[in-house]
């Protein structure tokens, strides 16, 4: 799945560099 506000809400995770992710929904595909 590609970061940004493709989830509910954006920033509940965080990406090795720091950067604010959002919830990733149930159907994407996982991406290290």
């Amino acid at each position: 799945a590609k970061w940004g506000v493709i989830g509910k809400e954006p920033g509940q995770f965080k990406d090795p560099a720091g950067v604010g992710l959002s919830w990733e929904p149930d159907w994407a595909p996982a991406e290290d």
